[in-house]
């Protein structure tokens, strides 16, 4: 840079000491010749000479000076305001204290500071105080950086030029302090006074910006009214150009005047409010020096060294476009530099790059280090990163650099290449938030003596001795910090905190020329070294401009290179250079995926491939290079965290990796061992030798039960360590990260350090402890320091707990080998000077870490620094590993509880990954109940869970859900509730009357015809490979009774059928649509597919389903006369036709066993008789009309409707022989045979009877029956309702399902008949009773003989299981299961006794062994071995729900109590009532005790009060509330697991942090020698940030919801319009409180518009009645509105709506019911608007049934479609969706 004298040096350099006179117009400046010249600045190049502007404003600032005035230069950033305080010092010749103020300074830093010098505690004058006394000029740089009680203390000083100091002087305005001298006080009394006189020279010029234009605190009033304003944003273009032109003659003018023209139309372009373009500097002195080395470049790289957002995410789509179009004006975007970097040439003091330039090598000399030229390993110069190299140069030759590139681009690589090409020796200064801007500088510490000193920054020592200065990452620091550097960078000069000079080495040599280096030396005064420059790393950051740390300050100091993600052919060229031998074509397959990752626009994905750097590839391909049996897919699924994914974003990268052709291998089951072999420790078929030098007491000893999980897992984190990686071990909470580890460690021998993290951890403390003793600051090293310097292991625990900015600290170890630690020494591979650490080879480090993300909202570890480690995610332990830890802790404690347990944990531990609950249930938990259960086994579980589970006992939501998930897997526990057992009592049979003689006739004629049995198709079926949870109600919860569990077979539509398979798998169809569902044999697994394609819906749709051969099934379809034959293990499907019915009536199928269906239509002369093992139809013709058909084995009885009577008729299937009967008694019509055994020993059902039995005599038949009492109350009195009937062939019971007759019908009895006992019982079931039945007593009383009704069938379906058990299906499809086996139920009555704990809940006893202290005569309390005796009864009766006789028992001399049986008692015939219990009827645990009817009374008068009173005050009637109740009933779980995602984010972001520089609190670390020398401000406390200096705006959300009129017309259907008002409800209900962070409108799209609102921002509903008004709303608009579909239509508005105001993140969800073919809407139309603006995160989500269409949809939308077909997955879609926006 060319320095010729300015004619500011001119007037200095004529000017004698009587001539010290400046004048700029009318304006003189008196000059005064300084005292001490290293304080007066010297600008040493020339500064805007002659400009107008420029003059002007010195003119001012003179006139302000004249006056006495201070003066505030308030501007745009750049250095202009700090040139024009500095030019004005030196014009003036006045000496200068200069402050750059951050949020770290404090008083002590503006007025006096405590130092210890020889034991004694005295305090120096700090530049404020120094100014006043020495009259200097006071800058105060960075007003707007200032904490707000800092700069106020000025205001005194400023106002009155008076302070008070800490010393005790008190600072006096001069003519005050004159009036004093010159009156009578005598020079004793002024001295004893400490007046201190402020001199009439002082002045003070303050720096700052605008705000709130720019970020920063604003002034305080009574400051700001002390200052002169003068606003200095830019010179006018033509005074920068003439500065520029004159600076830098060897600069191309054009090329200076377009950059200078782009500037002016960036900053002057009106700019939206929302976005506006960040400023571009005003000042280009750097790029025109670039220029002037470089005159032949004219690329964008100009525009990206001094503006380099239009290269960054921080910039919108809009303005970046814009940005590029002003470039092109002015043509500045070309790419390429022309400069080739061909060579470097060392000389002395520099080194010569040589330049290949249009044919012609141009040699360019250049700053550099004194080290020869080096190439550096692993260095692969691809074209990119030689042009890269070249930017770095060109802007390394007039400055320092800032590299900004995400993580993995190459940063700290191509850092090293710099620095080895231009012989830097490379000063590693690793930053972290909490780093104080004067630390950057300068630490504090104690001599051996106590005295504090001042220890020079790595910065600092760069920059006196010419080093590469490498601040990494400088995007995390503070608001303000990296500022104060800002005179270092731009000017080379700064004042250090201990009063030392750095200037520029020009104005060093000037000085030198008036004074001697030894004077120099005694002030301080180094110069900053020709080749010092300062390399900033950073990252991009995410988010708006104005919110990034890249502002238009830091714009202004450095010139910034950005580094793009490497394109596939660039990766794959490092990775074969890196890794030779690596297959090409799966590294191919690998650099595919992550690129197309990189290119994606949506957040999930982004944040997917932002995980996969380039460094995790070369990892991936040096791992596969060597260990090539492990798969690319598992691969990726380690460094993605596949594991902890949200499930939307783990099917797309699914879908991504199978496009890629990247599939899991097939599992091996392999039995891994760990076994020490000849001094190897072998894992499976990897090995690594045991170390024998060791230090024994650091190595773990703990106890570890091997399993095949976690030794795959060591044997990989074995493959790592033998590779030389450093380990992260990742999971959830409990998993056995820690045990791992330790029992790797132990059994390789090797001895660890252990830390631990938490949120208040540090830099200081992670690297040493600073401890005070005797007076003496002195740091203990820290576990990692004895790590790395004696070759350990350290386990860093906790690792997300911490600050991100602490653990981000590491990465300089691990990457570069090089750490600075608190105390100042650096650790470092190579020694090469004093204090220093050298890393032993054998240090490794291994950390561990919770799972990102919810619900643990833990700090991001793996995203920060994660990629340099190499990451093992640990899961919970598979079943069969816990079963085997647990037997160990409780070898007594039956397996199957323990199974039990286990089951119910992973549940517990899913529930807290959708988040439905906070606390993760670990291992820890299950080891104390089964520890419990051993050593006190009366207990029972239950008591032993109780001690987990009681910590949630008041949160009613979280109770229920731990109730519901243990009773689900067999685990009674009720948390307050009683148990107790409820077995109905079994009742003797009636006496067996005869009721029908049956004799033999003649035979019948009958005709039979035979054909081949013809199926269609053969067609795929499809059923579904993946199997879906079933949600079990467990009936044993809390009462044992018959019923064993509860379970839907269908969500959606009318149930028809089920049927059990032999091998006790289940099977059921559903219609309305048409599925087909398989459950395993447990019933906790189901799959199901539709068969709409076979079986077209329509209203009155009635199917049966049979299983032909095993797992091979028909479903006839009675109103087609057709049938589909379902083959699973073949997955085919085949349709088949029934041969000669009536196409129009509908047939009755009847199973004859043996692959046979019996098919007949009633009142119709034929039946057909489908064989389908033979494949033959059997047409069979009788003379009469079929009234009914009957089976039994091989033979079916057919009732005959002849004339006025019923002929039977026996047929034999095998010898077509007909036989008939004849009935002799009145026999009634419906009559159903069931039985296993060939006729005559069938069994009949008959209405009237329990069941009826044949008995054969010589004249035919007798039909026996045990007859049912006339007036029995439990009897079917509908007219159109059919009881349902079933016969349990392994335990001969006669089971029948009854329908009560009770106001409401809302419940019913299973009547079950033991024909071998002779005895029966009833059950009390719940019970659907379809509206549409008629009873007896609804009719007329004038009415006396029933109507014709339409029958509604059976009441429901009983089944045998292959158990023996009893299953029942009601007509909604619920299925209920029960216990048949007498015996068996006994037995498992015990078991649940023992689950329970079989301790009454009577009177408790102290009783005493020995002599104690406390023992007292009393009857309550004996002595221990005395006999007590106590005994107890109870009784009870009732009707319905009545108690039963109970026994008591004694024990101890506690007293004996009794206790009556509960439960719900079903009438027996003949009686008003019967007695409950029978069996153990006095069994009950933790009862509550019975209050008084008093209070149970006033209980429920205070209830019915407030509830009438609360309708009263909402002015709800109660149908209003109980309608509103029964939707937010059905998403009350729903809701919550959205509430529980939404406080937790709101937790997290609200969570405090450190307020530093208080005068109370904590201690801080950082500030314990100012506490030696007794300073008040050095505590910390935890407070709100303050560096949030912009509102956080809330996230907007538009939900729109599909009302169309199909909506309503198919809610019957499948209830899409309830789902959809139970959804909106849901959003409602979860965003209650949360309005702040999130502002969400509800409207609607239906045939009347594309969007019609119905919650509007700002008027969200207060209360219950808002709510119901919003969904009346809805359902009514979809109830009246027009046919039509607007979906399209209503993406588009609802894009361009939710962007209308400015918002943190922009969300569209649209619900639609999928019928989009129909109004011809394709994909991509779809596609397209709901990716029109990026953004905006969009997503679709289909309600309906026709899943077809939905799945072509969300198969063509990866991650922005979704099925939903049931309203729990809701929660889970739309925490997909701003899930990772929640966390950023």
């Amino acid at each position: 840079m060319s320095s010729p004298k300015t004619r500011l040096e001119q007037i200095l350099n004529i000017l004698s000491p009587a001539d010290a006179l400046v004048k700029i117009g009318d304006v003189e400046l008196l000059v005064e010749k300084p005292l001490n010249l290293e304080l007066v600045p010297s600008i040493p190049y020339a500064l805007y000479d002659g400009a107008q502007d420029f003059l002007g404003h010195l003119r001012w600032m003179i006139q302000k000076g004249n006056l006495g005035q201070d003066m505030f230069l308030i501007g745009a950033p750049g250095p202009l305001k700090r040139l024009l305080a500095l030019s004005y010092a030196q014009l003036a010749q006045k000496e200068v204290e200069y402050v750059c103020l951050s949020r770290d300074v404090t008083d002590a830093d503006l007025k006096q500071r405590r130092e210890i010098k020889n034991g004694t505690a005295t305090f120096l004058d700090q530049p404020c105080v120094r100014a006043a006394i020495h009259g200097r000029l006071l800058i105060l740089d960075g007003v707007e950086k200032a904490e707000r009680n800092v700069l106020p203390i000025l205001n005194n000083l400023l106002e009155n030029r008076e302070m008070a100091l800490e010393d005790g002087r008190f600072l006096v305005n001069p003519q005050r302090y004159d009036a004093v001298i010159s009156g009578k006080a005598s020079q004793g009394e002024i001295e004893n006074s400490k007046l201190v006189r402020c001199s009439e020279k002082f002045l003070v010029i303050a720096l700052g910006l605008p705000v709130p234009k720019y970020e920063g605190y604003p002034l305080d009033p009574p400051l700001r009214s002390r200052f002169q304003a003068r606003l200095v944003d830019s010179l006018h273009f033509q005074s920068r150009l003439a500065h520029l032109i004159k600076s830098y003659p060897n600069a191309p003018t054009a090329v200076l005047e377009r950059l200078l023209a782009l500037g002016e139309v960036l900053n002057t372009t009106e700019n939206d409010d929302d976005r506006p373009l960040p400023d571009f500097p005003a000042t280009l002195d750097k790029i025109a020096g670039i220029l002037a080395q470089f005159p032949a470049l004219k690329s964008s790289a100009l525009v990206e060294f001094c503006y380099p957002y239009f290269l960054l995410p921080t910039l919108d789509e809009s303005s970046r476009v814009a940005i590029q179009t002003v470039m092109k004006r002015f043509e500045l975007d070309q790419e390429d530099l022309g400069y080739v970097l061909e060579s470097v040439q060392d000389q002395k003091d520099k080194k010569i790059l040589l330049f290949r330039l249009q044919n012609k090598q141009v040699p360019i000399s250049i700053a550099s280090g004194p080290l020869a030229t080096n190439q550096i390993p692993f260095f692969v110069a691809t074209p990119y990163h030689a042009s890269v190299l070249t930017k770095m140069i060109m802007a390394h030759a007039t400055g320092d650099i800032c590299i900004v590139g995400d993580k993995g681009s190459g940063k700290s690589i191509l850092i090293r290449a710099f620095a080895g090409l231009l012989g830097y020796e490379m000063e590693f200064i690793p930053v972290y938030k909490d780093m104080s801007a004067r630390i950057l500088l300068q630490r504090r510490n104690t001599t051996d003596k106590g005295d504090t000193v001042w220890e020079m920054s790595g910065l600092v020592d760069a920059a006196i001795h010419g080093r590469l200065a490498i601040l990494d990452p400088v995007d995390v620091l503070s608001f303000g910090t990296l500022s104060t550097l800002q005179r270092l960078v731009s000017d080379r000069e700064a004042v250090l905190p201990d009063g030392t000079f750095l200037v520029h080495p020009t104005r060093y040599q000037r000085l030198k020329s008036q004074m001697s280096s030894e004077e120099l030396l005694k002030k301080r005064v180094y110069p900053v070294h020709p080749g010092f420059r300062i390399i900033a790393v950073a990252r991009p950051g995410s988010g708006q401009v104005k919110n990034s740390w890249l502002n238009p300050e830091i714009a202004s100091m450095f010139s910034f290179v950005v580094l793009r993600s490497l394109s596939v052919q660039e990766e794959l060229a490092i990775i074969q250079t890196l890794v030779p031998g690596i297959n090409e074509q799966l590294i191919t397959k690998t650099l595919q995926l992550a690129n197309n990752l990189r290119m994606e626009k949506d957040d999930s994905m982004k944040s997917l491939a932002s995980n996969i750097s380039t460094r995790q590839l070369l990892r991936i391909a040096r791992h596969l290079s060597l260990y090539p049996q492990d798969g690319l897919y598992e691969s990726f699924q380690k460094i993605s965290l596949y594991r902890f994914l949200p499930f939307a974003t783990r099917e797309a990268f699914d879908i991504y990796m199978r496009k890629h052709d990247i599939a899991p291998k097939p599992k091996v089951l392999e039995n891994i061992q760990v076994e020490a072999v000849n001094g190897y420790l072998r894992i499976g078929d990897i090995q690594a030798q045991i170390e024998t030098q060791t230090n024994p007491l650091l190595v773990p000893k703990i106890t570890f039960f091997e399993n095949q999980r976690q030794n795959l897992i060591l044997q990989d984190v074995m493959k790592d360590f033998l590779l030389g990686e450093h380990l992260l071990l990742i999971g959830n909470q409990g998993v056995g990260k820690n045990k791992i580890i330790d029992y790797f460690l132990q059994r390789m021998n090797l001895p660890r350090q252990y830390i631990q993290l938490h949120r208040d951890s540090t830099v200081y403390n992670l690297t040493s402890n600073p401890v005070v003793r005797d007076g003496l600051l002195m740091y203990e090293d820290s576990p990692l320091v004895k790590a790395v310097r004696e070759g350990y292991i350290l386990v860093v625990d906790e690792a997300d707990k911490a600050p991100t900015h602490v653990t981000s600290v590491l990465k300089s170890l691990i990457e570069d080998g090089e750490m600075v630690l608190s105390d100042g020494r650096r650790i470092v591979t190579k020694l090469n000077g004093p204090n220093q650490i050298l890393i032993h080879p054998k240090f490794r480090m291994v950390v561990l870490a919770n799972r990102p993300g919810f619900p643990f909202l833990g700090n991001d570890f793996y995203r920060e620094i994660g990629d340099v480690f190499a990451c093992h995610c640990v899961d919970n332990p598979d079943p069969d590993s816990e079963l085997s830890l647990l037997k160990n802790y409780a070898p007594d404690v039956s397996e199957d509880i323990l199974i039990k347990l286990i089951a119910s944990f992973n549940d517990l531990r899913r529930l807290v990954e959708e988040g439905l609950i906070n606390y993760p249930y670990s291992t820890r938990e299950l080891v104390n109940a089964v520890r419990h259960l051993q050593r006190y086994p009366a207990e029972g579980l239950a008591r032993a869970l109780q001690n987990v589970f009681d910590f949630d006992a008041h949160e009613d939501d979280i109770r229920n859900i731990l109730v519901e998930t243990m009773n689900k897997n067999g685990i009674p526990t009720g948390m307050e509730s009683s148990f107790k057992v409820d077995v109905q009592e079994r009742v003797p049979l009636p006496k067996q009357i005869l009721l029908q003689e049956w004799s033999l006739g003649q035979p019948a004629k009958a005709r039979f015809q035979g054909k081949d049995l013809h199926l269609r198709g053969s067609w795929k079926l499809g059923m579904p490979q993946e199997w879906l949870t079933v949600e079990h109600t467990n009936g044993r919860a809390a009462v044992f009774s018959e019923w064993l569990y509860t379970f839907q077979l269908n969500k959606n539509g009318n149930p028809m059928d089920v049927v059990a398979s032999l091998d006790g798998s289940l099977y059921g169809v559903s219609a309305n649509p048409v599925v087909f569902h398989q459950f395993s044999k447990d019933h906790r697994k189901q799959r199901a597919i539709e068969l709409y394609e076979y079986i077209p819906s329509h209203k009155g749709t009635k199917l049966s389903l049979f299983e032909l051969f095993p797992s091979v099934l028909l479903i006839h379809n009675s109103q087609e006369n057709n049938f589909l034959v379902l083959d699973l293990p073949k997955d085919l499907i085949s349709v088949g036709s029934i041969e000669g019915l009536d196409p129009t009536i509908d047939s009755k199928p009847v199973s004859l066993g043996k692959a046979k269906i019996l098919f007949y239509q009633r009142l119709s002369p034929h039946v057909t008789i489908v064989d389908f093992a033979q494949k033959t139809q059997r047409l069979i013709h009788f003379h009469l009309q079929v009234e009914t058909v009957f089976s039994f084995g091989d033979q079916f009885l057919v009732a005959l409707k002849g004339q006025g009577s019923v002929v039977y008729e026996v047929c034999d299937i095998q010898t077509q022989e007909m036989q008939p009967v004849i009935v002799t008694m009145q026999h009634k019509q419906g009559t159903i045979l069931f039985g296993d055994v060939k006729y005559p020993d069938a069994i009949l059902i008959h209405p009237s009877s329990f069941y009826a039995r044949f008995q054969s005599n010589p004249m035919g038949l007798q039909l026996f029956s045990a007859l049912k009492a006339p007036n029995d109350p439990v009897s079917n009195r509908f007219l159109n309702l059919e009881d349902a009937f079933g016969f349990l062939s392994q335990t001969k019971q006669v089971c029948r399902l009854i329908p009560s007759d009770e106001p409401g019908h809302i419940g019913g009895w299973i009547e079950i008949a033991d024909t071998a006992q002779e005895c029966f019982k009833r059950i009390a079931v719940p019970l659907h009773i379809p509206i549409a039945s008629k009873m007896h007593r609804d009719l007329p009383a004038s009415v006396t003989k029933p109507p014709i009704l339409t029958s509604q069938g059976p009441v429901g379906k009983i089944v045998e299981l292959q158990d023996g058990n009893l299953l029942m299906m009601d007509l909604t499809g619920r299925i209920m299961v029960f216990q048949s086996r007498h015996d068996e139920m006994m037995s498992q009555m015990q078991e649940w006794k023992r689950l329970t704990g079989a301790l009454d809940a009577g009177t408790l006893s102290i009783i005493y062994n020995g002599r104690h202290p406390d023992m007292v005569e009393s009857s309550q309390i004996q002595a221990f071995g005395e006999q007590g005796q106590g005994m107890g009864q109870g009784q009870g009766q009732g009707q319905g729900e009545g108690e039963g006789d109970g026994e008591g028992e004694g024990s101890g001399g506690a007293g004996g109590t009794g206790a009556s049986g509960g439960g719900i008692g079903a009438p027996t015939p003949g009686e008003e009532g019967r007695q409950s219990g029978g069996i153990d009827g006095n069994f009950e645990l933790r009862s509550s005790g019975q209050l008084a009817p008093a209070i149970t009374d006033a209980q429920k008068e205070l209830h019915e009060l407030r509830m009438r009173k609360r309708l009263q005050d909402l002015q709800m009637t109660a149908k209003e509330m109980q309608q509103f109740t029964k939707y937010k009933q059905n998403v009350q779980r729903e809701i919550r697991e959205l509430r529980v995602i939404l406080e937790s984010v709101e937790a997290k972001s609200k969570e405090r942090v450190w307020l530093k520089n208080k005068t109370a609190g904590d201690i801080d670390d950082a500030k314990l020698i100012e506490g030696l020398t007794g300073e008040k401000t050095i505590y910390k406390v935890r407070g709100e940030n303050e560096d949030d200096f912009y509102q956080e705006k809330p996230k907007k959300m538009i939900f729109v919801f599909d009302l169309s009129a199909s909506m309503m017309r198919f809610n019957g259907h499948d209830g899409r319009l309830d789902r959809s008002l139970e959804c909106a409800l849901m959003i409602m209900e979860a965003f209650k409180g949360f309005e702040h962070k999130f502002s969400y409108k509800i409207c609607g799209h239906s045939g009347d518009g594309p969007q019609t609102d119905f919650l509007e921002k700002n008027k969200y509903p207060k209360n219950e009645k808002d709510i119901f008004t919003v969904l009346n709303k809805m359902m009514a608009h979809a109830s009246y509105c027009m046919s039509g579909d607007t979906t399209l239509q209503a993406v588009t508005t609802a894009m361009k709506d939710v962007t209308k105001e400015e918002a943190d993140d922009y969300f569209v969800v649209v619900l639609s019911d999928a019928n989009l073919q129909q109004y011809n809407i394709s994909t991509a139309s779809i596609g397209q608007a709901l990716k029109a603006d990026p953004r905006v995160t969009a997503f679709m989500i289909f309600i309906g049934n026709l899943s077809s269409q939905a799945e072509r949809l969300a198969s063509g939308l990866p991650g922005n479609a979704f099925i939903c077909l049931d309203n729990k997955d809701l929660p889970r879609i739309i925490q997909s969706m701003f899930v990772s926006s929640l966390l950023k």
